[in-house]
């Protein structure tokens, strides 16, 4: 691994039905790659939340978890395990909190 590389944090979120355990293998396998790897379980799970309530918890969980100007990478597994990659430039923060900077 190049050391002068910088990487940025990656927050892995799981869809429906799922909690974080399903990313034990790929949390292990980018720790190995030098990666800063966090999880999170949404609740409840089982598809009767609203896409706000998700919504706000990830944005609490940023928000206790990383500094306002950190850029962070949000890995996202949706249906048949297909992964979506967002990227996060630190925005300015706000009061509002129902908005996911991403």
């Amino acid at each position: 691994m190049n050391s002068n590389f910088s990487r940025n944090p990656v927050l892995l979120i799981h869809g429906i039905f799922r909690k974080s355990g399903i990313f034990y293998k790929m949390s292990a396998y980018l720790r190995d790659l030098g990666w800063s790897v966090y999880t999170l379980d949404l609740a409840p799970h089982w598809g009767n939340a609203s896409l706000e309530e998700l919504a706000q918890q990830m944005v609490d969980y940023i928000d206790k978890n990383f500094a306002p100007e950190q850029p962070l990478d949000l890995v996202q597994i949706r249906r048949r395990l297909k992964p979506r990659l967002h990227k996060r430039s630190p925005p300015p923060r706000t009061e509002e909190k129902n908005v996911i900077p991403i």
